[in-house]
């Protein structure tokens, strides 16, 4: 009796080019800079990959912490933060090496994830970085650069 053995074929996969790049938070652990407090990853279960970065002020300071943000290619881009909502009152702000500042409103309501984006910028292809202000704790849980005319919710 013989046995059949399957046939194997070859298929061709192509890879379309990202609309996006999303950079996990918790993965830059240890920012580049942290003053005021510190930094640690966390888990919570809304955060995508179940993990995200902490921020945590001293008492009465404010944290300032710095994170790399590459760019894939010199353009204009949408900035997009991820959070995980911790009850603080305090609103977080966020500034960039190319000079960008806007606030990151946030619901309020603890351990929620909530995605907000910033203005559109012109990044240059070499590293950039983001640096967040913020005298509450807060968790980032990621930072992505959307390329302007693609972002996928109104502002």
């Amino acid at each position: 009796q013989t046995c059949a053995l399957p046939i194997s074929e070859l298929v061709p996969v192509t890879f379309e080019d990202a609309q996006s790049a999303r950079f996990e938070a918790e993965a830059e652990w240890p920012p580049m800079i942290v003053d005021g407090g510190y930094t640690l990853p966390t888990y919570p279960s809304c955060a995508s990959s179940h993990r995200a970065l902490a921020l945590r002020p001293e008492p009465l300071h404010t944290l300032r912490v710095r994170i790399e943000l590459p760019v894939p290619a010199p353009g204009k881009y949408r900035i997009r933060t991820g959070w995980v909502t911790s009850g603080a009152t305090e609103a977080p702000r966020v500034v960039t090496s190319t000079g960008l500042s806007w606030s990151v409103e946030l619901d309020g309501r603890a351990n929620q994830c909530e995605e907000h984006g910033g203005p559109v910028g012109e990044l240059a292809q070499v590293s950039n970085y983001i640096e967040i202000l913020t005298t509450g704790e807060q968790q980032l849980d990621y930072l992505e650069l959307v390329p302007d005319g693609r972002s996928r919710t109104p502002e």
